[in-house]
């Protein structure tokens, strides 16, 4: 499931993955969905990742994160991930956005 980053610091999720999935054995427990072993995290931070991106360059170019996040979609690549709410790509550029101006 796409992470919901309504009320979070997006980094510290990031990090916090990392951590998890360097330990030598590991299963996920996600507040939704399915558990998640360490080849799903990867695939969960690979997301965060491209997202991260995405943000950082709307961001950087002065794009507004519910522009930016409106016109983004999930690389195929990294499959496909249910959303709760049509909003949550803006949300997730709202938090990105919140966190790069310092606004914690």
């Amino acid at each position: 499931m796409f992470p919901n980053f309504v009320d979070s610091i997006p980094s510290h999720l990031t990090r916090h993955c990392e951590r998890i999935l360097g330990q030598a054995e590991v299963t996920y427990v996600p507040g939704h969905g399915d558990l998640a072993d360490a080849s799903a995290l990867e695939s969960y931070l690979e997301l965060l990742h491209d997202l991260e991106a995405a943000a950082r360059r709307a961001f950087e170019t002065g794009v507004p994160a519910d522009q930016a996040g409106s016109k983004y979609a999930v690389p195929e690549v990294l499959g496909s991930w249910t959303r709760f709410s049509s909003d949550y790509y803006q949300r997730a550029f709202g938090a990105w956005e919140r966190e790069l101006r310092g606004n914690l």
